[in-house]
């Protein structure tokens, strides 16, 4: 079924790697962080990780040492312990938006019917950081983080179900979701969201996008409409 014009869209933005050019600095706070904790976050290659996402690494290496995940308390606790070393980072040198990033969240912004919906990996401190360096205001967006989920799968659906608690019930809409990396794209996939694959990074798909773009630039809130899919939640 194509998109209906002027129903809906919600466009779901992992943030490191498709929004800023953050990924680096990201990787620097969490693997800190885990030493902090007596963990290395390179005990094992990143693709061995059943869920690469600051919860999920967090709850993997702590399975691994002690046989039990991370609990609630010790996941808000990394969470403000990420958040300092992150802030503390990003002060001596703050990540570059990717090109075309701020145009098209500029462009969002001026339309009514489309809306942003931003769904990472990282944890919460880290990821209201890095909405503000992108002029976003972190209390008003609808943001979903490794906070509220150990998988991206997890956490695009918790942003989904903000975005349509914000819209007031069950509300038809178009959806689409943009990303970096390969959990982004199967999250998308598992939720039956058309994805747009971003090769900022290492990342690269030659399957399961249906647009591959090596960043932001030029790309319309016209162009994602022409792609997304009817939302079924």
């Amino acid at each position: 079924m194509p998109p209906v014009p002027n129903r809906p869209l919600v466009v779901v933005f992992d943030i490191d790697g498709t929004l800023l050019d953050s990924t680096a600095g990201h990787h620097a706070t969490l693997a800190a962080a885990l030493t902090a904790m007596g963990l290395d976050l390179y005990a094992k290659p990143v693709t061995a990780y059943r869920n690469y996402t600051d919860s999920g690494v967090l709850d993997e290496l702590l399975l691994d040492r002690r046989g039990s995940g991370a609990r609630a308390g010790e996941i808000d606790a990394f969470d403000a312990l990420t958040a300092r070393d992150y802030a503390a980072r990003i002060r001596r040198a703050p990540p570059p938006p990717i090109a075309g990033a701020p145009a098209l969240l500029a462009a969002i912004a001026g339309l009514a019917d489309v809306v942003p919906v931003f769904a990472t990996g990282s944890l919460a401190g880290m990821a209201r950081l890095k909405l503000a360096l992108l002029g976003i205001d972190p209390g008003r967006a609808l943001l979903a983080t490794a906070a509220d989920g150990l998988s991206k799968q997890a956490i695009v659906a918790h942003g989904l179900r903000l975005w349509q608690r914000a819209a007031g019930g069950n509300v038809q809409a178009d959806a689409i979701s943009i990303g970096d990396g390969h959990w982004d794209r199967i999250a998308a996939q598992a939720l039956g969201l058309p994805f747009v694959g971003l090769e900022t990074g290492l990342g690269r798909f030659t399957d399961g996008a249906c647009l591959v773009r090596p960043s932001l630039e030029g790309v319309t809130a016209g162009d994602l409409r022409s792609h997304a899919r009817p939302l079924s939640l």
